[in-house]
């Protein structure tokens, strides 16, 4: 699933140089549902949240994607980083 969105954004990237223009709520929600193991949405969560923050701050678009990975799977909170 990552791998794919990150296809589809790139392709969209190219053309509006924004990698998050082309992805609506619906869209987003549909590549969340496919991710249905809890072990690996927390795994995904993880590695997400590492990669937002690995320059000290989280953007808007960063955030939404987040929000709605939590919303989808029904998951409170972040995973914690060990």
């Amino acid at each position: 699933m990552l791998h794919t969105l990150c296809e589809d954004l790139l392709m969209a990237a190219h053309e509006r140089r924004l990698l998050t223009g082309s992805i609506d709520q619906a869209t987003l929600d549909a590549l969340m549902a496919e991710v249905t193991d809890p072990g690996l949405q927390h795994k995904v969560l993880y590695f997400a949240d590492a990669a937002a923050m690995a320059d000290r701050h989280v953007a808007a678009e960063e955030a939404w994607i987040m929000r709605a990975a939590l919303t989808q799977w029904r998951i409170g909170k972040l995973p914690a980083h060990s």
